[in-house]
């Protein structure tokens, strides 16, 4: 394993351990829908939260445009009442990348709180530098889509627009 991608992994783990990792995760549970008093991810929706978990496709517009074959891969696991959601998808011809790791907040109908990173290299934006976001962002489900896009578009290093979508299974 790579050492940026366990150094990743920590990172990972502290935000999981700021917001509260324990034996008595939210999970599915009913009990307590504000999250007061529990830990792990807030499930508001049992279908959100199945449609969440597992395996999916992830796409940056500036590398796929919806070519599934230029698609990445994410997954998101359910680790004691927490989902943890990682994924990238790359261009090795051209270097270009979107990556994404953190944990899943809330999970609602049609969608769910994301904390954590998303990190884009698009060689025609910020110079080809990557580009980081940090923090809680939200991921959306609108009209008769069937994907979850970011609802934070606006690449903080340039003055373009991203779509970083992830597609239902």
């Amino acid at each position: 394993m790579s050492t940026s991608r366990l150094r990743w992994m920590g990172v990972v783990w502290a935000l999981a351990l700021a917001v509260g990792v324990g034996a008595q995760g939210m999970g599915l549970q009913d009990a307590d829908r504000t999250g007061e008093g529990r830990q792990g991810t807030i499930v508001n929706s049992r279908t959100g939260y199945a449609q969440l978990l597992g395996q999916h496709k992830l796409q940056l517009q500036w590398i796929s445009w919806f070519e599934p074959k230029k698609s990445g891969d994410l997954t998101v696991t359910d680790r004691q009442g927490l989902l943890v959601i990682q994924g990238a998808q790359r261009d090795r011809r051209t270097g270009d990348f979107v990556e994404v790791d953190g944990i899943v907040t809330r999970v609602e109908d049609r969608t769910f709180d994301f904390r954590g990173r998303i990190v884009t290299r698009v060689s025609h934006i910020n110079g080809g530098e990557p580009c980081l976001r940090e923090g809680d962002m939200t991921f959306a489900i609108k009209g008769k889509r069937r994907f979850w896009r970011l609802q934070q578009m606006d690449n903080p290093c340039d003055g373009v627009t991203d779509y970083v979508d992830i597609f239902l299974r």
